[in-house]
C-alpha cells in the first residue's frame, strides 16, 4: 500500500469509472517519485496521444525548420519593440509556417529574460492595435513591464487543407498541430542569447487552452502552464461533466482530436484516461487552471475536480500541490503550492483578472 490517499471527489463532482491516476497499466501502484517519473507519467502521456490528440507525423516532425524575422517595430508609446517572426516547415515539397510575435522593452534588450509565451488561436490578434496597448486578452505591454518578453503564437494559422492532404490519416488533431507550433517556438527561444528558455511559461485560452496543456505535458521543456475555461479536451474531467462533452465537441470540431476521440461519444466511462491524466502529466512543474464562475459548457467544477484528482501527482512527487483546499470561493484564488487554481465570476472567456494572478503565478515560479 501506498501513503498517498485517493481524494474525495463525490464533494466535487459524481464521476464513475474514473481510472486511477496512480496506478500503472501493469495494477502496480505508484509510491514513489521514480515510479512517477519513469513509469506512470510516459504512460498517461502516450494513453493521451494515442486515444486524444494524436502525435504529428514523423516526416512533419522531421521537416526542416527555419525561422525569418520582419523588421522590428518600435511601439514607442508604450516602450516596446515588437519583432513579428515567421516559423517555416519544409516537408515532402511542401512548406507549413505560422508567425509569432516577440514584444521586449526597449530598456531590457540586453538582458536574458523568462518567457511568457501564449498560444493564439482567435484571428489576427496579434496585429490589433488594443493589444498594443495592454488589452486583457494578451496584455503585452502589461506581462513586459512586468519583468518578461511576452510571446504570442499564432498557432492555428498553419493548419490548412494542403496539410490535411498530405498527412490524410487523422491520426493527429489540430490541437496537437498547435501545440508543436509552440514547441518548435520553444525550439527558438532556446537559440536566443536574451531570452531564458528554462524559464518559459506557457498558456492560452479556451481551445488555445487545450493545446497548452497538451503542448506542456507531451514537452517536458515548459517551465510552467497556464490555461484559462479549457472546458472540454482541457482541464475539465469528463466523466460526469455537464455542458461540453466528447459527442459535441467532436461532432462541432472533428478536426482537434485524432479520428480515435471521436468514438467515446456517449461511452466516456470506457475512456481509459480522463482529462486529470492531462493535469498530472505535467507535474512537477507549477500548474494554474482558470475557470469563469456561469461557464456551464466548459463547468468550472469539473475543472476543479480535475485539479483535485491531479493533485495526487504532486505529492507523490513530495509536492505541495493544491494544498488541500476543500472547494473553490468565486474570485478567491487558490495558491498554496504548485497546482494554483481559480475561479473567477462571469463568463467564457479571458479577463483582467485571470491575467493578475496568471502573473502573480509567474513571478512565483519563474523569477528564481
Amino acid at each position: 500500500m501506498c501513503a498517498i490517499e485517493m481524494p474525495d471527489t463525490h464533494k466535487t463532482r459524481d464521476m464513475k469509472n474514473l481510472p486511477e491516476l496512480l496506478t500503472c497499466q501493469d495494477g502496480v501502484p505508484v509510491c514513489s517519485a521514480a515510479d512517477w517519473m519513469e513509469r506512470r507519467r510516459p504512460e498517461l502521456v502516450a494513453l493521451l496521444a494515442e486515444h486524444e490528440y494524436g502525435v504529428p507525423p514523423e516526416a512533419l516532425r522531421e521537416g526542416t525548420v527555419s525561422f525569418e524575422a520582419e523588421p522590428e517595430m518600435p511601439l514607442t508609446e508604450q516602450g516596446l519593440r515588437m519583432t513579428l517572426w515567421h516559423c517555416r516547415i519544409a516537408v515532402q515539397g511542401e512548406t507549413f509556417e505560422f508567425p509569432f510575435a516577440c514584444y521586449r522593452a526597449e530598456d531590457a534588450l540586453a538582458m536574458k529574460q523568462p518567457v511568457v509565451l501564449a498560444i493564439s488561436a482567435f484571428g489576427d490578434a496579434f496585429w490589433d492595435a488594443e493589444l498594443r496597448k495592454g488589452g486583457a486578452f494578451f496584455p503585452a505591454r502589461r506581462i513586459v513591464e512586468r519583468g518578461y518578453a511576452a510571446i504570442q503564437v499564432k498557432a492555428d494559422a498553419w493548419v490548412d487543407e494542403r496539410m490535411r492532404a498530405l498527412f490524410p490519416a487523422r491520426d493527429f488533431g489540430d490541437l496537437a498541430a498547435w501545440a508543436f507550433a509552440a514547441q518548435r517556438v520553444l525550439d527558438w527561444a532556446e537559440q536566443r542569447p536574451e531570452l531564458d528558455a528554462g524559464r518559459v511559461s506557457i498558456s492560452g485560452c479556451s481551445r488555445a487552452g487545450k493545446a497548452a496543456l497538451w503542448a506542456a505535458a507531451s514537452d517536458p521543456r515548459f517551465a510552467a502552464v497556464m490555461t484559462n475555461v479549457s472546458g472540454c479536451g482541457g482541464a475539465a474531467v469528463t466523466r460526469g461533466k455537464s455542458g461540453e462533452r466528447v459527442a459535441q465537441i467532436t461532432g462541432g470540431f472533428p478536426d482537434w482530436f485524432c479520428a480515435r476521440y471521436g468514438q467515446y461519444a456517449g461511452r466516456e466511462e470506457e475512456m481509459p484516461f480522463d482529462q486529470h491524466f492531462l493535469l498530472a502529466a505535467i507535474a512537477p512543474r507549477p500548474l494554474c487552471i482558470g475557470s469563469a464562475e456561469q461557464d456551464e459548457w466548459a463547468d468550472p467544477q469539473a475543472e476543479y475536480a480535475a485539479c483535485v484528482l491531479a493533485d495526487q501527482a504532486y505529492r507523490v512527487l513530495g509536492l505541495t500541490g493544491l494544498g488541500g483546499a476543500a472547494s473553490p470561493t468565486v474570485d478567491v484564488p487558490i495558491v498554496a503550492g504548485r497546482l494554483w487554481y481559480h475561479m473567477r465570476s462571469g463568463t467564457h472567456g479571458l479577463e483582467e483578472f485571470d491575467w493578475t494572478q496568471y502573473l502573480a503565478f509567474c513571478d512565483a515560479f519563474l523569477r528564481g
